[in-house]
């Protein structure tokens, strides 16, 4: 998310391309338009339109000027700015939720698992019912036999279950898709 260089200011003036991630808290850096914004920072010369939808969602860049914090990750419309790095790397907000995210994705709440089991219990027992239904309807009646059966799977359709929780397992999705056909 955030860019992969950045264009320090060194200190008798040059500007110096290296790799964001050596980018180090008090570095001055250049960031020109059409460039992101490599590490979080306070703007020390210049006044430019930033695009933070990345981050905040809000899809109208937001005027940032001299003094005002400015997030890694963000996109610079419109004039050169020249921040002050607060912090870079893996201590830069956009690191921090990037890490937030992983850890949520990486484990399921209870509530999930818990759902997930019980719709895997479901659809092996809406199996063995829906058997025991189709060779009942075999022998009373062979003509209807399909539709009864089509119409026990549509209306227990686990499907509810399984999609009601915050990413359902791939196992209960597959179960899902196979009851229903």
């Amino acid at each position: 998310m955030l860019p992969i260089s950045a264009t320090r200011l060194e200190s008798d003036g040059s500007e110096r391309i290296l790799p964001a991630s050596e980018l180090a808290p008090g570095d001055r850096v250049l960031i020109k338009p059409g460039h992101g914004v490599p590490a979080d920072g306070i703007i020390e010369e210049g006044e430019s339109s930033l695009d933070e939808s990345m981050l905040t969602g809000e899809y109208l860049p937001i005027t940032r000027r001299v003094g005002d914090p400015i997030t890694g990750g963000s996109q610079n419309m419109e004039n050169p700015l020249v921040i002050r790095v607060t912090h870079a790397g893996r201590d830069a907000r956009v690191a921090g939720i990037v890490d937030l995210t992983d850890r949520a994705f990486a484990s399921r709440p209870r509530l999930a698992q818990m759902a997930a089991r019980m719709a895997h219990l479901f659809v092996l027992r809406l199996l063995i019912v829906t058997a025991c239904v189709t060779i009942a309807w075999w022998f009373i009646d062979p003509t209807r036999m399909l539709w009864v059966l089509l119409s026990v799977l549509v209306v227990t359709c686990p499907c509810a279950l399984a999609l009601a929780t915050p990413r359902p397992s791939p196992q209960a999705m597959d179960n899902c898709v196979s009851a229903a056909f």
